[in-house]
């Protein structure tokens, strides 16, 4: 903009003193306008460009119309033309100082711009850290919520044991009563394995499992496909290389992989496919669930997962952030993106690990 402010000025002299070398000398009154005209560029170029351009341009008109005293005004530019010759020191104070107060007003400007941007800055720190504020008292209510949870539950499931228990102890191997009871005291254990899963979120603690991805990958394909064929819709899993080992259990390792399918056989609609893929990156290990269905809410797509937050009309909201807590007390990331082609994405990733 500044270059062609510029060019615009040296183009208006030339212009003018085309016309004043073109105008006869007696025609004074003709030679006086185009004389004042050449404040036009000087002024332009010096708001526009700066002091440099300014004192540029009219040093530039001083030696275009020097030489005119000569030719068209008689000469002797201290006696004859000396109002002319002071012109031209004008010319030059003109455009010094035009561009002096350009530079200063422009520089106020992009001073003003720059408080403005860091006040932007500071109001987006703010509000962000007034989002992480409002997360970190969900997640306080979540873990509340799940310890209570565990010690309202884990009693009566107790009770239920030690029934099952006594049940077992009356009738005969091989009884159906006794098959009964057993499947019964499965159940229990499961629930009890449950509701563990849901107390991990009020205390995450870190255990010092390993998982083979691999292995665990393979495991809930298997455990899902029935439903997955029953809902019209195929995993698929990959894992490369495939001896890929993330730190924590596998229990837990396997409670997030059915959490994120399950989430994504109830997105897609008949005949999608959900995948399930993990591979070595420059700085860690990607696990990442991918179907393609109709993808997260925009107030999700790049977020971490909000406690109670759900779309769907029967959801808690809780299953992806007991997740995220689940990853992060591992030293892990969980983060929901959306896929280019259309679909939903939960990337867990976890940083390379110190060679011992």
């Amino acid at each position: 903009m500044a270059v062609r402010s510029l060019w615009a000025g040296i183009i208006l002299v030339v212009l003018i003193t085309v016309a004043h070398y073109a105008t006869p000398p007696d025609a004074m009154r003709i030679h006086d306008v185009l004389t004042r005209l050449y404040y036009v560029p000087i002024v332009f170029v010096g708001a526009r460009c700066g002091r440099k351009a300014g004192t540029g341009i009219a040093v530039l008109v001083a030696l275009a119309f020097f030489p005119h005293l000569f030719t068209h005004l008689g000469g002797d530019p201290l006696e004859k033309n000396l109002n002319r010759s002071f012109e031209i020191v004008l010319w030059i104070v003109v455009g010094y100082l035009t561009g002096y107060y350009s530079d200063r007003e422009r520089a106020t400007r992009e001073a003003a711009e720059a408080s403005a941007l860091a006040a932007r800055e500071a109001a987006r720190g703010l509000l962000e850290a007034q989002a992480q504020l409002r997360q970190a008292d969900r997640l306080a209510t979540l873990g509340l919520l799940s310890a209570n949870l565990a010690h309202e539950v884990r009693n009566p499931l107790a009770s239920l044991k030690g029934i099952a228990d006594l049940l077992r102890a009356e009738f005969p191997a091989g009884h159906a009563r006794k098959e009964l009871i057993d499947i019964l005291d499965q159940e229990v254990q499961r629930l009890d394995g449950v509701v563990g899963n849901y107390l991990e979120s009020a205390r995450p603690a870190r255990d010092d499992g390993r998982a083979g991805l691999r292995e665990v990958v393979e495991g809930v394909r298997a455990l899902l496909d029935a439903e997955a064929r029953k809902r019209g819709v195929r995993i698929s899993a990959e894992v490369s290389p495939p001896d890929i080992v993330l730190p924590l259990a596998k229990d837990l390792l396997r409670q997030l992989l059915v959490n994120f399918v399950l989430n994504s056989l109830e997105a897609v609609g008949h005949g999608g496919t959900v995948w399930m893929r993990a591979s070595r990156t420059q700085t860690g290990t990607d696990l990442v669930v991918d179907d393609d269905g109709p993808g997260f809410p925009r107030e999700l797509e790049g977020q971490e997962p909000r406690p109670f937050f759900t779309t769907r009309s029967h959801g808690t909201g809780l299953g992806l952030p007991i997740a995220r807590g689940i990853v992060e007390s591992h030293g892990g990331r969980l983060r929901l993106e959306n896929r280019p082609e259309g679909g939903a994405r939960v990337v867990v990733s976890f940083p390379q690990e110190p060679k011992p």
